[in-house]
């Protein structure tokens, strides 16, 4: 309602929406990523495994990051963290407007049910799952082999594996049952419990 007619489409402007929702979060959580890298490749806190251990540690890692490098030194890797979200949600909305109007088009209504709507969001976000998996996966070997102190280069890791559709696909089930799930629940659910409070259904 508050974009001029002719500038972006309905459609466009909730892609667009959850692609710069995906930055905001990315910018928002950026320290807490990074406070918790700090932990995962320090050899002092690899044995920490509780959940307030991990909060402590975080916390006095925190402070020595401010302390010796600043407290701008929190937004390192900042901008690629948000890039990765806008990515992951811009895929996440496109994929749900497209199923919402596939229903649309099946059902030949302009409004979508509840149900409906629901659906769309899982579709949309199984379809999202599947297209980022192979990045997901590499952020995730990443990861691992930062926690064990071991340097990791893209080409190496590729080079490494036999079979890499088995590699790029490694978790699948569970990356489709978590971002279907936050899909639906960001995209429509919110949406819906919004109306309602604000009396428009």
């Amino acid at each position: 309602n508050y974009l001029p007619q002719d500038t972006l489409s309905e459609s466009s402007a909730m892609i667009l929406s959850g692609g710069l929702g995906g930055v905001a979060q990315g910018f928002a959580m950026s320290p807490l990523l990074l406070l918790k890298t700090r932990v995962m490749t320090d050899p002092q806190f690899r044995s920490t495994g509780g959940i307030l251990s991990t909060a402590v540690a975080s916390a006095r890692v925190g402070k020595q990051v401010i302390a010796n490098e600043g407290i701008t030194a929190l937004m390192k890797g900042a901008g690629t963290f948000a890039g990765k979200r806008f990515a992951d949600w811009t895929t996440r909305f496109f994929f749900a407007v497209q199923a919402e109007n596939l229903i649309k088009s099946y059902t030949g209504s302009d409004q979508l049910t509840l149900v409906e709507k629901l659906f769309a969001g899982l579709a949309g976000g199984t379809c999202s799952a599947l297209v980022t998996i192979p990045i997901d996966v590499l952020v995730a070997t990443f990861q691992q082999h930062a926690k064990a102190g071991a340097e990791v280069s893209i080409i190496a890791t590729l080079r490494a594996e036999k079979n890499i559709l088995e590699f790029a696909t490694r978790g699948l089930l569970a990356r489709v049952a978590h971002v279907a799930t936050t899909t639906m629940l960001m995209k429509q659910a919110s949406s819906y419990i919004y109306d309602v409070l604000y009396n428009e259904r």
